[in-house]
């Protein structure tokens, strides 16, 4: 199995490089950048399972960008951090897409590790299960069956219209 990929994003280079050390190891691969539109577009440009975003920062907010990286990537998991501990932060971030919130400075990094693991993991699921269902479609398209009958092709129609159902015919 590939290693995950991990993206830090926070303004203080230094909060970077604690969490990249912190989470660095054999199964994770761990970037960082304190230039969030530079996030959006590393995340448009490869594939990571889990971006660590900060709320506050000077050229767009994480909250601002959160949407943004949700729609680049949308099985990617967000977990925001803040400094600046708001229940309305943390529900407003949870309602544009990310799926957990942890506070700065990180009292536990083993907490972080755990909560890091999760997200990794969840995300992973949501890809494969992205995949298969690719899969599926390309293997039981209607792409593959060919008929010249107006017969066929009104079953062909009436078929594509019902296979999205979840009804027996």
């Amino acid at each position: 199995m590939r290693r995950a990929r991990i993206l830090i994003v926070d303004d203080e280079a230094d909060i970077c490089i604690l969490l990249g050390e912190a989470l660095a190891s054999d199964q994770w691969i761990v970037e960082w950048t304190t230039h969030p539109l530079e996030a959006l577009d590393r995340l448009k440009g490869g594939l990571y399972e889990l971006v660590l975003l900060d709320i506050k920062m000077p050229e767009i907010s994480g909250l601002e960008l959160l949407p943004q990286l949700k729609k680049a990537s949308p099985e990617t998991a967000v977990m925001i951090m803040s400094a600046y501990g708001n229940v309305a932060i943390a529900v407003q971030a949870m309602k544009e897409g990310a799926e957990d919130y942890i506070e700065k400075p990180f009292r536990d990094l083993e907490e972080v590790r755990m909560t890091v693991n999760r997200l990794v993991e969840s995300a992973r699921v949501r890809m494969e299960n992205r995949f298969l269902r690719q899969q599926l479609e390309e293997r039981f398209q209607l792409g593959d069956l060919i008929s010249a009958s107006p017969r066929m092709q009104e079953v062909f129609s009436l078929v594509k219209k019902v296979a999205p159902l979840s009804t027996t015919v």
